[in-house]
């Protein structure tokens, strides 16, 4: 029995002609693709860094950045301060605590300008700040633009405190603060019975 092999169909001439014009078109067309083309999507290219992306307007978050952490006010005042304009008179921005508070570990002012040299926080005055009553602790510099009071233990109790600022301080520049009290007063939750057993 005689076996047929199946053959290969034969292309006319002008398709296999036009049969390689494509491929050839096709492959021109990827090489150059792959040559222009910038990292695909997700890669964690920023927006705004390929041609052609639009660029991210101001205060929106760019896609691929790690989110800012919440921080609390307090927190990040004391950490922190705007740089003043040259003309800007020296300013107390914020004077803390104040008012009702659990227990009292510090007590901070902040002002608008560098108050002492990088390297020198340890050389505060201890007379820039009074506590009334008089407690023991110390004052120091947090940073250029914050100085604290720091009791030498946590103080808790049916207390009221005042903490005044001396009109002698003055700014790196030399800058004093206009006239005026600079104070911060608060007070300690009063001692109470929470729980009671006669047996």
């Amino acid at each position: 029995m005689t076996s047929i092999s199946p053959r290969r169909p034969v292309m006319p001439k002008a398709f296999s002609g036009a049969s390689q014009f494509l491929s050839a078109a096709l492959l021109t067309a990827l090489l150059t693709a792959g040559c222009q083309s910038g990292p695909p999507p997700g890669d964690g290219t920023q927006a705004g860094s390929r041609p052609g992306d639009p660029a991210p307007a101001a205060g929106d978050a760019v896609p691929g950045s790690p989110a800012a952490p919440p921080s609390d006010p307090e927190a990040a005042a004391l950490q922190s301060a705007p740089l003043p304009a040259a003309d800007e008179p020296l300013a107390v921005l914020q004077f803390i605590p104040k008012g009702d508070v659990r227990s009292f570990t510090q007590a901070a002012v902040m002002f608008n300008q560098p108050m002492v040299a990088l390297g020198a926080f340890d050389e505060a005055d201890q007379n820039l700040l009074a506590v009334d009553p008089p407690l023991p602790g110390k004052v120091a510099w947090i940073n250029q633009f914050t100085l604290a009071f720091v009791p030498e233990k946590p103080v808790l109790g049916s207390l009221s405190f005042t903490v005044k600022l001396s009109p002698d301080v003055k700014s790196l520049s030399g800058a004093g603060l206009p006239p005026g009290s600079y104070e911060s007063s608060f007070t300690l939750p009063a001692l109470g019975v929470e729980w009671f057993n006669t047996n």
